[in-house]
């Protein structure tokens, strides 16, 4: 051990210095200690630093995590109708796209169901919107509950459906079409009333060779405007369907007999 002495300046009052006389002894350390306490620092940093990293990558796990349900959330959001939770029009096309592609390429059959409201204006104006809303919702329950879990619907925009039949012929597409019509006609709300009545009418067309989503679905919306005019409630087959010049009108009361 070694004594020391030093002075450390201080002051007593304002204005004036002094010397504080300060003793101390040093100890030297033993052959050894210092690099043993360099190392014990090392170690200890090299922990707090690995807990931290750990940390860090917990803290990114969480946040990667929660950006990709998100990111999730809003895909969905993006391709679903807010108000019936059925497929929209952008996602029902994607999805079209997709089973034509695969239907094409192992030459399986197909078919695309147009569907639409009859008079639906008349049932907003009598019984204002949040009526015609719980229309739609019951409307797309409806379809749903009478479909495979192959099968899709969507919402193509206002009261206008599509349903997606894979693996369907046209005769029991139209076995199908017919029990939706049917099922949509079924459909009873307090709030319509005992004079307004829901329906529908439907388009059908079978998917051909060389078709795309465009092709198939005009050839079932064509069809469609053949049902309206027709008289509305009730099937129509489209013409690229059958070979025929214009659409065969289906008589609900012939489907399936």
């Amino acid at each position: 051990m070694k004594e020391f002495r030093d002075d450390v300046s201080g002051r007593a009052r304002p204005g004036f210095m002094r010397q504080v006389p300060v003793m101390g002894t040093l100890v030297p350390l033993p052959a050894g200690a210092q690099e043993l306490l360099g190392a014990t620092v090392t170690e200890t940093t090299l922990s707090i630093l690995l807990g931290f990293m750990a940390l860090s990558l917990m803290i990114m796990l969480v946040l990667y995590r929660k950006q990709r349900q998100l990111a999730l959330m809003l895909r969905a959001e993006s391709l679903t109708d807010h108000l019936t939770q059925i497929p929209n029009r952008r996602h029902f096309f994607q999805a079209l796209g997709n089973h034509i592609a695969m239907v094409s390429r192992y030459n399986q059959s197909f078919c695309l169901l147009v569907l639409d409201l009859d008079l639906f204006k008349a049932i907003n104006d009598t019984c204002g919107h949040t009526v015609g809303d719980k229309v739609l919702i019951k409307v797309s329950t409806t379809l749903q509950a009478q479909l495979r879990k192959a099968d899709m619907v969507g919402r193509l925009g206002g009261e206008e459906f599509g349903v997606q039949l894979p693996l369907t012929s046209l005769p029991t597409g139209l076995v199908v079409a017919e029990r939706l019509r049917q099922s949509i006609a079924d459909i009873e709300l307090e709030e319509l009333g005992p004079e307004l009545k829901v329906s529908c009418s439907i388009g059908i067309a079978e998917l051909q060779p060389g078709m795309n989503e465009d092709d198939l679905y005009l050839a079932a919306d064509s069809a469609l405007y053949g049902a309206k005019d027709t008289g509305r409630n009730r099937v129509v087959i489209a013409a690229s369907s059958t070979g025929q010049p214009v659409g065969a009108i289906v008589s609900p009361a012939s489907v399936g007999t």
